[in-house]
């Protein structure tokens, strides 16, 4: 009997951007650790590209490049990150 795959345990994260009706779209490179993800969160946030009525979420893949999970960022976590963008631009 064959054994099933070893399950993943190192996760990777991307950025997912979601414009009004429009199709998503990634705008980020694979992050390995959260930090990453983070940085680019708040770069794209400064460089005004997001705007409140957009979709911003992130996707979590395995260590070979599946798909996890897509998740939202909560709304506390967002304002945070709202605040750290600001401080960036100023």
């Amino acid at each position: 009997m064959k054994k099933p795959p070893k399950k993943s345990k190192k996760k990777q994260y991307q950025l997912l951007h979601v414009d009004g009706c429009v199709e998503p779209s990634l705008v980020s490179v694979v992050c390995k650790v959260w930090s990453s993800l983070e940085k680019k969160l708040i770069k794209f946030i400064a460089d005004g590209e997001y705007d409140e009525e957009d979709g911003l979420f992130y996707v979590v893949l395995d260590d070979k490049g599946r798909l996890i999970n897509v998740c939202a960022f909560s709304g506390g976590y967002m304002d945070k990150i709202r605040e750290k963008a600001e401080k960036a631009t100023t």
